[in-house]
């Protein structure tokens, strides 16, 4: 990859636009990148891998205003990146905005707040576009198909942060494993290594989960017979891990075989008490019939004495035969006597319907008496109507001069008002007419000020430059101006005079321009003001004839008194409908009145004569009902007598009933037994079933129980020998995967990891590289070396030491000088870069960069590094130093400078040849 051009907008600490052209800066291959700390070098480098992958240098997400957005910037100054680069001839421009942020290209449009928006641009041999891409997915999935690394990668083998390198040599080599794994571990390694120890993982998961299903299967097995267990001898425990398998099997298959034989000798037992159980529930069933049957017939008794007791003096000669016949006699006699005493029992709301009808006859002839009185009253009511009527009508008439009148105050007075306000402008545009003529002056006395300053310093500058070629003339020597000879009157020189220079002149002109600029509008502003005032004075004139010399004051007070009138007017006529419509129904109400007084008198003759019909039909039937029930005080009183001998006599019959029935229950052998023989009788039979049953529910539960432990234990004990099963099975299958997880892992002799294992084998090759930088930089003292003591004894760590060809023994890293740890952290950075970017088939860097550490270097160790730097544009290869020190601009021609401006912000001033 070869970088071509960068733009940074708004980015760190540059807030203006600054362009960055590598082309020009790589033509000698190594180029510097200087400015004093903190000024914005290394934001130079941040910006590059932001372009390319969306992300900044040091670390985190997108670009936004908390890490990179400038805070120079306002809130509408734009914000972006723009780098072009190419790979294997491929030309690409990627562009980045982040959210919240114009875009540099078309700073006019408003910033957009959802997203970063970016833009890849491929082109062509020709530089016509091939494609572009926008979606951020996509973009980034392109760069880094191109490049072939992440952005961490780019990190650390394209921008090779010498410190960072420093840091990596003084680390632990554990601490190295780990800083240097993502950069140098083989991913495919590192996965069969994962996924070995990961099935060697689950293999013994597995061998565990098989034993504990083991366990646990006996232990349910055992929880099941536990009650069963405890009274055998004990013999061989089948929970017992350390006891053979097929010692375990045979112990349950005895165990089950016994439960079996239990199981039958309780259900034959439980059968047995079953049979013996159904006899006794017989016979006290018939001891029980008997005694109740017995029982029954003597309550029955007792209840057809008391019956008898019931009975009235009418019906004691009654008997079982008779009482039939009687009860059918009793109950005709109460359905006759029914009718007349409900007419009896309705008597009371007859009396009180007579009672209403004889009340509403008064009050409709009370009614018919006060709409009478109301009849004779209406013609009075109708002649004050009309009179109002007339005085209506008259002042109705005129509302139509009352709204004209109004309409014409109303105008004057609007007119009035906007006099008013026009009179106060007046006076308000006078004022500023004398303030605008102020200013004017003042402008034009500036504008005359600033031309008169510019044309002094325009002719002290020709006097100037006429004393300066005057200066460089010789007698007998060509003008440079007109070509004479001849000098006949040089211009003085005024030595003690300033020089005027150009850019003194032009900003002299621009201040000039400037005023005459202000006091152009000043003047132009004058004449508008003028302009306005005109029109006001016009339009006050007009408004005054208008309303002539009536005052605001009265025209209101006028426009008041006719709004009134109109008013009035307005609601006479209304009054006036409303009077018609009050005369018409006062008409309609006289014709209701006459017709409703008829109706109301006709209605009371009609109740007065259904009243006096009640009366004589309560006459005629009231002698029926006497001559029905002859000397019974009424025929309520006779129907209920009537009814109380039927329930006696019903219940007299039903006892005799419940006696016969009784009496057919009881064997016929038994009807004489006494009730209290019958009893203990009865009582006896009863304790032998509860006896019996009390023996058959223990026998039941007893078989019960020992059938359920046969049932759930066969089942359980399957699953116990099926366990011990899996569990060789398990064994047998999961040896191989346990036997390479531990090859793979630290659980080998030499207790050495597969993916260290790799890793120190691809050190080794990486220190190989950076001993070629090493030994140039350092004169052939160094050569890199893997540390012996953890290369062996299977130690996970990247040891390194430094072999001393002078001395000839290694040397820790630690021991280093500032000097020395410099050349060989920055060798070491080179040779991983050579590596990492060769094995993982990177793309080829041209551009490099190095970051810092220079300072610490003396003359002769700084030349041999720039000397070893110089290899590196071997193969059109650029390298950038990203550096502060001063002794870097006299060996390094082609850089570019980074200054702080006066308010703190940075600029790249230029780039140098």
């Amino acid at each position: 990859m070869r970088l071509h051009t960068l733009t940074i907008t708004g980015i760190g600490p540059f807030r203006g636009r600054q362009d960055i052209d590598f082309d020009a800066l790589s033509s000698s291959g190594l180029f510097l990148i200087e400015g004093p700390t903190g000024s914005g070098k290394t934001t130079i480098i941040d910006a590059i891998v932001y372009a390319l992958f969306g992300v900044v240098s040091a670390g985190g997400d997108d670009l936004t205003r908390l890490r990179i957005r400038s805070h120079y910037c306002s809130d509408t100054d734009p914000t972006g990146v723009a780098c072009e680069f190419s790979v294997d001839g491929r030309r690409h421009r990627i562009a980045r905005v982040p959210a919240g942020a114009r875009d540099p290209e078309d700073p006019g449009k408003a910033a957009k707040s959802k997203g970063v928006r970016q833009t890849l641009t491929e082109y062509d041999a020709d530089g016509e576009t091939v494609r572009v891409l926008t979606a951020r997915r996509e973009i980034d999935e392109h760069v880094e198909g191109l490049l072939r690394m992440s952005a961490e990668q780019f990190r650390q083998l394209v921008v090779l942060p010498q410190g960072q390198f420093a840091e990596l040599l003084r680390k632990t080599p554990a601490e190295r494993l780990a800083s240097l794994a993502p950069l140098l571990e083989d991913p495919h390694i590192a996965r069969v290594q994962d996924d070995l120890d990961g099935q060697g993982r689950a293999a013994r998961d597995e061998r565990h989960a098989a034993a504990l299903a083991v366990d646990q299967a006996a232990q349910r097995l055992a929880g099941r017979l536990e009650s069963y267990l405890a009274d055998m001898p004990p013999e061989v425990d089948f929970t017992d891990a350390a006891v053979g398998d097929s010692a375990r099997e045979a112990r349950v298959d005895d165990i089950l075989a016994a439960l079996e034989r239990q199981a039958e000798s309780a259900a034959t037992a439980r059968d047995q008490q079953a049979e013996i159980t159904r006899v006794a529930r017989e016979a006290a069933s018939e001891a029980g019939d008997v005694h109740a049957a017995l029982q029954a017939a003597t309550q029955a008794r007792a209840s057809v004495v008391q019956a008898k007791a019931m009975l009235s003096a009418d019906d004691e000669d009654v008997t079982e035969e008779t009482i039939g016949a009687r009860l059918g006699t009793l109950e005709r006699q109460a359905g006759a006597l029914g009718e007349h005493a409900a007419w009896e029992a309705k008597a009371p709301a007859r009396h009180l319907e007579r009672r209403g009808w004889a009340q509403q006859s008064a009050g409709l002839r009370e009614e018919a008496v006060i709409l009478r009185t109301e009849q004779a009253s209406l013609p009075g009511l109708r002649a004050d109507l009309d009179a109002k009527l007339g005085e209506a009508q008259r002042l109705a008439g005129t509302i139509d001069r009352a709204r004209s009148e109004e309409k014409r105050l109303d105008v004057l007075l609007t007119k009035a008002a906007a006099l008013a306000r026009l009179q106060e402008s007046l006076e308000e545009s006078g004022a500023a007419i004398e303030n605008c003529v102020a200013e004017q002056l003042d402008a034009e006395a500036a504008a005359n000020a600033a031309s008169d300053e510019w044309e002094t310093l325009l002719a002290r500058q020709h006097a100037g430059t006429a004393a300066a070629l005057a200066a460089l003339l010789a007698a007998g020597e060509a003008c440079p101006v007109c070509g004479s000879t001849d000098h006949p009157s040089p211009a003085p020189s005024d030595d003690s005079s300033e020089v005027v220079t150009q850019e003194q002149v032009a900003a002299a002109r621009s201040v000039a321009a400037e005023a005459r600029a202000r006091a152009k509008d000043a003047a132009e502003t004058t004449v508008r003001a003028h302009a306005a005032h005109a029109g006001i004075t016009t339009e006050v004139a007009a408004l005054a004839g208008a309303v002539g010399h009536e005052d605001g004051a009265s025209l209101a007070v006028a426009a008041a008194e006719a709004r009134q009138s109109r008013e009035d007017a307005e609601a006479a006529a209304v009054t006036t409908t409303v009077i018609r419509q009050r005369l018409s129904e006062l008409d309609e109400r006289a014709k209701y009145v006459a017709e409703q007084c008829g109706l109301l008198e006709t209605e009371a003759a009609v109740v007065d004569a259904t009243i006096r019909a009640q009366e004589a039909a309560e006459q005629e039937y009231s002698a029926v009902i006497r001559s029905a029930i002859g000397d019974a005080e009424s025929a309520t009183s006779l129907l209920r007598r009537t009814r109380e001998r039927i329930a006696s006599l019903s219940a007299l019959d039903q006892a005799w009933d419940e006696l016969a029935r009784a009496l057919a229950r009881v064997p016929a052998g038994q009807r004489n037994t006494p009730l209290e023989e019958a009893e203990l009788t009865a009582r006896t039979a009863r304790g032998e079933l509860d006896d019996a049953a009390e023996e058959l529910a223990l026998r039941e539960r007893h078989a019960t129980a020992t059938a359920a432990t046969r049932d759930e234990a066969g089942p359980l004990a399957h699953a116990f020998t099926r366990s011990l099963g899996n569990r060789r099975h398990v064994e047998e299958v999961t040896t191989t995967a346990i036997d390479l997880a531990n090859l793979v892992t630290s659980n080998n002799p030499r207790r050495l990891q597969l993916r260290s294992y790799a890793l120190q084998r691809r050190f080794e090759t990486v220190l190989a590289a950076a001993s070629i930088h090493l030994e140039r930089m350092s004169a052939g003292k160094f050569q890199f070396q893997l540390s012996e003591d953890t290369a062996r004894a299977g130690q996970s760590g990247l040891g390194i030491s430094l072999f001393d060809s002078w001395t000839g023994e290694p040397q820790d890293p630690k021991s280093l000088s500032g000097g020395e740890t410099f050349y060989a952290s920055l060798a070491l950075a080179l040779g991983l870069a050579d590596v990492v970017r060769g094995e993982a088939g990177g793309s080829s860097l041209e551009t490099l960069f190095v970051d810092e550490g220079f300072g610490s270097l003396d003359q002769d160790t700084l030349y041999q590094v720039l000397e070893q730097l110089d290899q590196l544009r071997a193969g059109r290869r650029a390298v950038g130093v990203v550096s502060h020190v001063a002794e870097m601009k006299e060996s390094i021609p082609d850089r570019i400078e980074v200054r702080r401006q006066q308010d703190s912000s940075s600029v790249v001033v230029g780039q140098e040849p």
